[in-house]
């Protein structure tokens, strides 16, 4: 069994070692001095102020969420779980709007900062005030279902992905409370993941996004540790991946498949981009370049969804759009384009489609990973 098989399966919980090993004694040997390891960078390049700011204390109004038990906006009696139930979706939309509000305001501001190149020191004391907040209320503690779980992942990931735009530009004592509510999160994450005994919670895009969850506060806090099991993660994703680059796990969402696979894509190729930025690119050459195929046949779908509706064995009903119209659901073309310029279908199309944004990875992609003129960034739609 290969180290990286290996890997996949401990992350699983699938592998374990063998008991009663025989102990080997060892002579001592002499204290080595160890360099100090080198920090972990972010996927895309960071604003920096020219000094450390307090956090604001006018802020956008949002609202801690400590324990959270929501349940599935699917009903319960389709397997595929991709019909909505409208009373369901109803208590969904309900509990996680506040989680909705604080991302998209810690986003918004961060973004703001970026895109002053690090003068708009305000914007990053607003985003900071918002994370410190929600940390000192110990947010995000008590989740008591699959989907509450979930949901604090999708909150983690846009906030750590914030705080990274304006890491450096916020006083200490205030930082030192963010990352240490973003540590202690990002265990409960890890713990939850690993030892979840449904197999396809456990390696579908949920895994995905819970792995860069870690991994961004794995570089927020400069542990290997985080940043490795987040690695491992996508490749839980990319090794799943067909000849014809469908992801299995999101075939099985039926109508929903497609749209799913555009959402498992965001963070294996953000992943796949952090990795690279810290000298592994692995993940991009994995599976005979699985992470390509999925790229590809997530955007060829999109514009002719024949092959996905006989995979999934049901119509995918895409929206049709116009080049005009910005393409949340493949924001992620931007991070996949900035290392591999005009190699997807889609990189003539970028120019109408800009600015790309998502909240989930941390707003403006554009702004963060495109080489363009700035103005495309200025004035994001909608």
């Amino acid at each position: 069994m290969s180290h990286t098989r290996r890997n996949i399966l401990s992350g699983l919980g699938l592998w374990g070692l063998g008991a009663g090993l025989t102990p080997v004694s060892v002579s001592a040997a002499p204290p080595v001095t160890l360099s100090k390891p080198a920090a972990l960078v972010a996927p895309f390049d960071i604003a920096r102020a020219a000094q450390r700011v307090a956090v604001a204390k006018k802020l956008p109004e949002t609202q801690p969420v400590r324990d959270l038990n929501t349940s599935s906006r699917y009903r319960k009696d389709d397997p595929s779980r991709s019909t909505v139930d409208p009373e369901a979706d109803d208590a969904y939309e309900a509990s996680v709007a506040p989680l909705r509000a604080f991302s998209r305001a810690v986003v918004k501001a961060a973004n703001r900062f970026t895109r002053s190149k690090g003068v708009k020191t305000a914007a990053a004391a607003e985003a900071a005030g918002l994370l410190l907040t929600w940390a000192r209320a110990d947010s995000l503690k008590g989740m008591e279902s699959e989907t509450a779980y979930f949901s604090r992942v999708s909150t983690l990931t846009p906030a750590v992905q914030g705080w990274l735009q304006i890491a450096g530009a916020v006083e200490k004592k205030a930082e030192a409370v963010i990352l240490a509510w973003f540590e202690e999160r990002a265990v409960d994450t890890q713990t939850y993941y690993t030892h979840l005994k449904k197999p396809v919670s456990a390696a579908n895009n949920h895994r995905y996004w819970a792995g860069l969850s870690v991994l961004g506060t794995g570089i927020a806090c400069n542990r290997k540790d985080f940043f490795d099991w987040g690695v491992d993660c996508a490749r839980i994703g990319i090794e799943q991946v067909t000849a014809d680059g469908a992801l299995p796990l999101e075939l099985r969402r039926a109508s929903r498949a497609l749209s799913y696979h555009a959402y498992a894509a965001g963070p294996l190729v953000m992943i796949a981009e952090a990795s690279a930025r810290n000298g592994d690119d692995s993940l991009y050459k994995m599976n005979d370049e699985a992470l390509h195929r999925v790229v590809d046949f997530t955007l060829s779908q999109f514009d002719n969804p024949s092959l996905i509706e006989t995979l999934a064995g049901a119509t995918q009903g895409v929206p049709k759009r116009d080049d005009a119209t910005n393409f949340s659901e493949v924001a992620w073309l931007e991070i996949y384009e900035s290392r591999f310029p005009g190699r997807s279908r889609w990189s003539s199309r970028l120019s109408g489609l800009r600015p790309m944004l998502s909240t989930a990875l941390g707003g403006d992609m554009t702004l963060l990973f495109a080489r363009v003129p700035e103005t495309l960034s200025a004035s994001p739609k909608g």
